[in-house]
């Protein structure tokens, strides 16, 4: 390889790798800004609902919801009840042993006109030892911020733990997610389902973190932290009638040893939200604690990834195409497709086996933009090459057919004419490096037809044409007199010899028929190799006749 092929081969690597890195650089953009924009969450959120079967537990049956159903209340009688009752129900499941007791009823207010009841209410939960009671967050007036509701002293004193029940729905009113802590100004009440599992003698207790706030420093502000996806599950949880377990109706053995959630049951008042189940389907927040309880007992919540740990494998999966372009066997396609498949696979791997969730959808959404663009890169290529002469660099029968009825549309519609010459090589002076000399007239030729809109065709056995879009008869006979010129510049040097040319112009105001364009030029071509070559021949209607003398030099 020579000192010039050497910088050539150099400049061209530079080039290509200058290419790839703005590619890449471009790619990583658009994806980190999708990421960090959440602008794929949607996407996400279903491709996470599409998996989401794969990853959910069985429910666990000592998940028991003692619900305040209809039941109930055409028994007890309409709501509020007597602080006694809730208390008469807590002894009953002390004295089957339950786990843990989850009493998501709201006892913010003391009971004006029973004291006593409230008492007894609270000597029951300390019985107990093992009850939550819910804190619940609660819009006030429109538009501001969410109002902390507590159980009164006397109950929050008596029972084991305090616990949020805030479902936490997304922004499209799905509640994917358990919020581990809670709480106005800051995250200091945890969950119910986690409270509720430290009473699971079979887990590993540590303590609640305490986790700062991160929505906002305003104290009012209901802040959460902690989050974790639940993997809900389709299989329904044992309920019993509250008035059926209030007055031992039912099956103690469902009740024995059980995790018990106790609240209302599709109230009017009872809050339903979506989840992503069955078509996002509303429950009650009574089941939701269920799930949630279930999800977090079975160990079966998801943990999203870090945010700087999204941007590396985003970043990565944009970058490996272009890295890993040029590797024997795999195309930049084969590539881009190979990694999609990765992302999408590898998302998966993560949610069903290490139970964390990377969101592919802005990885693979590049990708796809990436592939799709690259996709009609290489079908302009593809169709660039079906219409390129491979020696000349120039247009070939094929691109000159199509740019030729273009241009007689465009001058029937503007009236303005369209000439064309015909070229063929007389005979050259060597016939060593036919290749190189078919190129080297081909680009004396793109010279003398340097407008936009000119193109220059090789059309095969020496045969050449320029194609003079809005260009009269005579500015076409110029350039055949400067292609003559420049071939017989250097005659002792040049080994491309002469050749002969014919012109025709189509005018679409003389009536010519556009089909004759490509005819008359044809026949001017055979008129002038046989008048003996060296010249160029104009076609007219009445008769072809020479237009230049058969020898031409500079200046002539």
């Amino acid at each position: 390889m020579t000192t010039t092929h050497r910088i050539k081969a150099v400049r061209s690597y530079r080039q290509r790798l200058k290419s790839r890195a703005l590619t890449g650089v471009a790619a990583m953009a658009l994806a980190l800004v999708l990421l960090l924009g959440n602008l794929t969450r949607p996407v996400d959120d279903q491709l996470y609902q599409l998996l989401l079967p794969s990853v959910a537990p069985v429910a666990n049956p000592r998940i028991v919801l003692v619900t305040i159903d209809e039941h109930s209340l055409d028994e007890l009688g309409p709501r509020p009840w007597s602080r006694r009752v809730l208390a008469r129900l807590l002894d009953r499941l002390t004295g089957l042993d339950v786990r843990g007791v989850g009493l998501d009823v709201l006892l913010s207010d003391p009971a004006l006109f029973d004291p006593e009841g409230d008492a007894l209410l609270a000597r029951a939960m300390r019985r107990n030892g093992r009850v939550v009671l819910p804190v619940h967050a609660e819009p006030g007036v429109a538009s501001a911020p969410l109002i902390e509701l507590l159980p009164i002293p006397e109950f929050a004193s008596s029972a084991a733990a305090l616990g949020h029940v805030d479902p936490g729905a997304d922004a499209d009113g799905v509640a994917r997610t358990l919020y581990g802590q809670a709480g106005p100004g800051a995250p200091r009440w945890p969950a119910m389902a986690v409270a509720l599992s430290r009473f699971d003698a079979s887990r590993a207790q540590s303590p609640l973190p305490v986790l700062p706030a991160t929505n906002g420093p305003d104290a009012r502000e209901w802040v959460r932290a902690d989050p974790r996806r639940i993997a809900f599950t389709d299989q329904g949880f044992r309920r019993l009638s509250f008035a059926d377990v209030l007055n031992a109706r039912a099956p103690a053995e469902a009740l024995r040893g059980a995790w018990v959630l106790v609240g209302n049951d599709g109230a009017p008042q009872d809050l339903r939200v979506a989840v992503p189940m069955r078509g996002n389907a509303m429950i009650g927040t009574l089941e939701f604690q269920a799930q949630a309880l279930n999800a977090v007992l079975a160990g079966a919540t998801v943990e999203a990834l870090p945010l700087p740990l999204q941007v590396v494998l985003t970043s990565l999966l944009m970058t490996l195409p272009l890295l890993l372009t040029g590797l024997p066997g795999l195309s930049r396609m084969r590539w881009t497709l190979l990694l999609a498949g990765i992302a999408s696979l590898g998302a998966a791997w993560l949610l069903l086996y290490a139970h964390r969730w990377f969101p592919p959808a802005s990885a693979l959404l590049t990708l796809a933009v990436g592939a799709a663009l690259l996709g009609l890169h290489q079908l302009r290529q593809l169709h660039s090459r079906t219409q390129t002469d491979p020696r000349t660099g120039l247009i070939n029968a094929s691109g000159f057919q199509h740019r030729m009825q273009v241009a007689l549309r465009e001058a029937a519609q503007h009236r303005h004419p369209v000439s064309l010459l015909m070229l063929q090589l007389d005979r050259a002076r060597s016939r060593s490096g036919t290749d190189a000399m078919l190129h080297e007239l081909g680009r004396r030729l793109s010279a003398r037809a340097r407008r936009p809109q000119d193109r220059v065709a090789h059309l095969g056995q020496g045969r050449f044409a320029i194609l003079l879009p809005d260009t009269p008869a005579h500015a076409a006979a110029a350039i055949a007199t400067t292609v003559h010129v420049d071939l017989g510049e250097h005659p002792a040097e040049d080994e491309l010899g002469t050749v002969s040319i014919g012109l025709h112009t189509f005018d679409p105001g003389s009536g010519d028929d556009p089909s004759s364009l490509l005819e008359g030029a044809q026949d001017a071509l055979l008129k002038a190799r046989t008048s003996g070559g060296n010249t160029t021949v104009c076609h007219r209607r009445e008769a072809a006749a020479p237009l230049a003398p058969a020898t031409l030099t500079p200046g002539a």
